[in-house]
């Protein structure tokens, strides 16, 4: 599941992967990529890059509109 800090959990006693892998077969494990502060370009990116070596079926992206906000990032 790729998504922001809604995604991730913050806050929060029970994330929306931990409960969608409760509830449907459990053949299937429900990765957790979610990071706050972050848009749907860089978590697209990060998954990408850090979650590659899984071998995934199905991507759930959790967003909200302001997540297609086109973000500058600066190298230092």
């Amino acid at each position: 599941m790729l998504g922001d800090s809604m995604t991730f959990g913050w806050g929060s006693n029970e994330t929306f992967s931990t409960h969608l892998e409760r509830q449907i077969n459990q053949d299937f494990q429900v990765l957790n990529a979610g990071i706050g502060n972050t848009n749907t370009y860089m978590q697209i990116n990060n998954f990408f890059t850090n979650f590659k070596k899984y071998d995934f079926d199905i991507i759930i992206l959790n967003f909200f509109i302001n997540h297609f906000e086109n973000i500058k990032i600066k190298n230092v």
